[in-house]
This record gives C-alpha cells, structure tokens and sequence, in this order.
C-alpha cells in the first residue's frame, strides 16, 4: 500500500466514529508477504457490504455533479442543434419546444458520453498505474507469481 493511502486511512480511522468505518474504509486487513516483503492486504467479509454501498452512493452523487455543474454548462454552450433551414417563416410555440427538447437532450447525451469518457480515462490511467506499481506484472511469455501473491 502507498503512503498517502496509510495516511488518508490512519485520518479516517481517527476522525470518525467506529460505526462509520466500515463504510469508507476496507475491513479485514491482513498481512501478507509481496516481494521479500511485509505487506499489508485485505481479505473478503461481511462488512464490505457496507464499503460497496457507500461508494456505490458516493460514485452516483459525484458523476451527478460532474454532468450538472461541469458537463452540461459546456454542452449547453457549445452543442448546437440545428433547427429548419431556409424557411423564413416565424417560428412556432410547438417549433420552439421542440428545438428546446431536442436541445435538451443533446445536452444531456453530451454530458452522459462526457462522463463516461471521464470516468474511463481516470479509472484506466489509475488501473496502469497500480498494475504498473504492483508485483503482478505480467512476462510476454507467461504469468509469473500471481498465484503466490493472491490473498487468501
């Protein structure tokens, strides 16, 4: 485990009240050996029941955030939806409404793609990172120790 999570998990453990921690943090650490060396891990329980919950609450009010307050203002002002074309006829209440809706939802599309994009991008770059940092790496020719580094 890297420093800044010990850090970040030794200031939630102290701040919060005990019946709140397994809610943000992973229960049931082990030690284990990665390496040559002493390593903290994790092994499966029932209080992380709790830790899915939580993030999974904690990931649906950031991504509403992130396309309400970030994502459709961008798309709001740079989306256009085109209306009909070489008619010089004003244009209509139900014309209008139309446009608005479709306006609408392209912003909303723009802003789900927008997301999804965001969400790729850091989680892959935060994947190749810890892949990167972990023993797990993988030869071109095979597999080599993942077996003996798995927790149990």
């Amino acid at each position: 485990m890297s420093l800044s999570s010990n850090v970040s998990s030794s200031l939630l453990t102290a701040y919060l009240p005990a019946k709140l921690q397994p809610f943000v943090t992973i229960s049931y650490p082990v030690w284990g050996v990665e390496n040559g060396h002493r390593v903290q891990l994790y092994k499966k329980g029932r209080n992380d029941v709790h830790f899915v919950i939580f993030m999974t609450a904690a990931f649906t009010v950031l991504r509403h955030l992130t396309m309400t307050y970030v994502l459709s203002p961008i798309a709001h002002r740079y989306v256009q939806v085109s209306g009909k074309s070489g008619n010089t006829k004003p244009i209509t209440a139900h014309e209008r409404r139309t446009m608005a809706r479709k306006r609408q939802h392209a912003a909303s599309r723009f802003a789900e793609q927008g997301w999804s994009l965001l969400y790729c991008l850091v989680m892959e770059s935060m994947g190749l990172v810890s892949t990167e940092q972990s023993c797990w790496r993988v030869a071109p020719w095979g597999v080599s120790n993942i077996e003996e580094t798995l927790p149990t």
